[in-house]
């Protein structure tokens, strides 16, 4: 909740250059007041862009998303849907910053779509089945 405020941000710097956001919930879908509390949430930051709830247990997130920690966890595809960045807490001595995301972003946006294209290099490049 606490680095979401930028997701937002980023999204009102960067959806007129084809950016967009898609937020993820891992509250428990069969607790009506922990989903009535993401809305309120989402509401009051403003995140115009869809916003999910995963419908699946919470202990599944990290298998489906691919990822080893805990949220937040944020994933930068290219315009030809291949990933690009993960950006985790999977290492606790080299943690990821607003900045940093940030900076890849707008990279990608002044990037022509041309340019953006590469083979996925691994099976972690794909994008997870949600």
């Amino acid at each position: 909740m606490e680095g979401f405020p930028h997701t937002v941000q980023l999204y009102r710097n960067y959806s007129s250059k084809g950016f967009t956001a898609i937020s993820l919930s891992l509250d428990d879908p069969d607790e009506p007041a922990d989903a009535k509390k993401a809305l309120a949430f989402l509401r009051e930051q403003g995140a115009t862009f869809d916003n999910l709830l995963l419908n699946e247990p919470q202990q599944r997130a990290p298998e489906l998303l691919g990822i080893n920690s805990a949220i937040p966890v944020l994933l930068l595809y290219g315009r030809d849907g291949q990933l690009v960045e993960k950006f985790t807490l999977d290492d606790p001595n080299h943690q990821f910053t607003p900045e940093q995301v940030e900076a890849r972003v707008k990279s990608l946006v002044e990037v022509p779509a041309q340019a953006q294209a590469r083979p996925a290099t691994s099976q972690a490049d794909a994008i997870p089945s949600l």
